[in-house]
């Protein structure tokens, strides 16, 4: 809104923030670990959430997604996906995907808390993540980043009229990298 009104140097950051309790995070994180312990997943794994399902045109094909995934897990073998389901897709993408649901969605939230990367189209659930804290990636492809794309520095949000599977598993790969780094 400031910015509507030519005022761009103000300090508040751009990002949403849930406040989510420390006992939310920590039941949350119980979930979690009896996920990955019930299918033995190396500690040094990078754990990626992804939500399949969107409304209308923002949603991405599954075909899309399986090839996604193939195309990460060949830039990376420590990968391990996550498939959140939702009513409208109450199966996992395949057998090499984990999966988790929760219908509360601070408990949800929450969840995410403990990955370390979401991906989703433009949906309300990528904006959850991102107001979780978690990096976050939003996949655009009938809607305007600039007006809903995802905030905080840590997220990203890719163009797919601009890019396809193997670019997008590159682009959040070089990320994913670099946030290692530090």
């Amino acid at each position: 809104i400031l910015e509507g009104f030519g005022i761009y140097n103000y300090k508040h950051k751009k990002e949403l923030d849930l406040k989510l309790t420390s006992i939310e995070k920590e039941k949350a994180k119980k979930d979690f670990t009896n996920l990955l312990n019930q299918c033995d997943v190396p500690k040094s794994s990078i754990i990626i959430a992804i939500f399949r399902n969107a409304r209308f045109d923002k949603k991405l094909a599954t075909e899309w997604w399986i090839n996604f995934i193939e195309k990460m897990k060949e830039l990376n073998k420590r990968y391990i996906f996550i498939d959140i389901l939702s009513p409208d897709i109450p199966t996992k993408l395949s057998k090499e995907v984990l999966e988790y649901s929760n219908k509360d969605l601070r408990k949800l939230a929450a969840f995410f808390t403990h990955c370390d990367m979401f991906i989703s189209a433009d949906t309300g659930p990528l904006h959850l993540a991102a107001a979780s804290g978690v990096n976050s990636v939003g996949l655009f492809n009938h809607t305007i980043i600039a007006a809903y794309g995802t905030l905080g520095e840590h997220n990203l949000n890719i163009d797919l009229d601009k890019s396809n599977e193997q670019e997008v598993a590159k682009i959040i790969t070089k990320k994913i990298l670099t946030s290692e780094k530090k």
